[in-house]
C-alpha cells in the first residue's frame, strides 16, 4: 500500500483556506484508512529527515539486548522501546474482543472495517515522550529520561547511542 504525503504547507501558510481544509480532510482519512499519516513538512530541510530515517536504522539494527535495554514495562511501554510480540490490538478478533468493540466493528459497513489480525504485533517501535510533564501533569515513570546530550539520553541501548558520535 502506497502512503502520500499529506504537504503541511497550506495549513502552515493560511489555516483557514480551502487548501489547508483539504489537507487536514487528507490526514484525516489517512487515519481512517491507514491507520498512518506521513507529512511533509517544508520547515524540515531534507537532509534532516534522511539523518532521522538513518537513526532509526542504526537504532534499530543494534543488538536485540541493547534494544532491550530501553523497554520500559514499568510505563506500559509508553516511552522506550517496544519489542515485537508486545502489543496486541484490543479489537484483534470478534471472538477476543470486547463487548463494545466488537458492537462498533459490526456497526462499520463491510468496506469501512479494519483488517483482522491475529495475534500481537509484528512491529518494534520506539516512543519518546513529546510532552512537558510538568506542563501536562504526566507521572513521573513516563518521563523520557531527559533531553539529548544527558546520561540517559547517550546511555548505550538508547536512540542517542545510535547517532553517530555518541
Amino acid at each position: 500500500m502506497a502512503l502520500s504525503p499529506v504537504d503541511l504547507a497550506p495549513y502552515l501558510a493560511d489555516p483557514d483556506s480551502e487548501a489547508a481544509r483539504e489537507a487536514c480532510e487528507r490526514v484525516a482519512d489517512s487515519f481512517v484508512a491507514t491507520s498512518v499519516l506521513v507529512v511533509r513538512d517544508p520547515r524540515v530541510p531534507a537532509e534532516a529527515n534522511q539523518r532521522f530515517l538513518e537513526l532509526l536504522q542504526r537504532y534499530f539494527s543494534q543488538p536485540r539486548d541493547e534494544l532491550r535495554r530501553d523497554e520500559r514495562p514499568e510505563a506500559h511501554f509508553q516511552v522506550g522501546v517496544t519489542p515485537e510480540g508486545t502489543e496486541v490490538p484490543l479489537c484483534a478478533a470478534p471472538d477476543s474482543a470486547p463487548d463494545w468493540c466488537a458492537a462498533k466493528l459490526a456497526a462499520l459497513s463491510p468496506a469501512a472495517q479494519p483488517a483482522r489480525v491475529a495475534g500481537a504485533d509484528a512491529k518494534w517501535r520506539f516512543f519518546w515522550r513529546l510532552s512537558d510533564g510538568a506542563i501536562f501533569g504526566d507521572p513521573p515513570e513516563l518521563d523520557s529520561g531527559g533531553e539529548p546530550g544527558t546520561r540517559a539520553a547517550a546511555e548505550p541501548g538508547t536512540m542517542a547511542a545510535a547517532e553517530p558520535g555518541a
